[in-house]
């Protein structure tokens, strides 16, 4: 009977989703990935930092409290311009509002709001959007089917 009622279980429902974020996404590990500094320094093809022409080097900006974050709720509300302290914080939004979708943003110059869209702020990186979905990992990957 449990199995049956498991099969019918729509992967994208609130309940599901929110079984998944609390006990399966690996937040913390996020976290660690993109909580690197972003100085605005680049390389050249050798892999040497240069400092944008030999001007000064460009400040240090913290990459997790300063990138955006979007998300796309179940009744398609698109919300954009949210930043977190840490890893924690990203779960508990996650959590309260259950989105379908997130995306990791770009990082910004300054601290993100939804408030401070009439602020300045300058785009420091470009965006990475990746669909972050229960049935997106299986249980055994394909690539050991046989």
């Amino acid at each position: 009977m449990a199995a049956a009622a498991g099969a019918a279980m729509d992967p994208k429902s609130p309940e599901v989703m929110t079984a998944f974020y609390q006990r399966l996404y690996p937040f913390k590990t996020v976290y660690t990935w993109l909580s690197h500094s972003y100085s605005g320094a680049d390389t050249d093809n050798g892999g040497n930092t240069t400092t944008n022409g030999g001007g000064p080097t460009p400040k240090i900006v913290p990459a997790w409290t300063h990138r955006e974050f979007a998300f796309t709720l179940q009744n398609d509300a698109y919300l954009r311009y949210m930043s977190f302290d840490d890893a924690a914080g990203l779960k508990a939004q996650v959590i309260k509002l259950v989105p379908q979708r997130f995306e990791v943003g770009a990082i910004y110059n300054a601290k993100v709001h939804p408030s401070q869209y009439f602020h300045i702020i300058i785009l420091l990186t470009g965006l990475l959007s990746m669909p972050i979905l229960p049935q997106s990992f299986h249980a055994t990957p394909e690539c050991h089917k046989n």
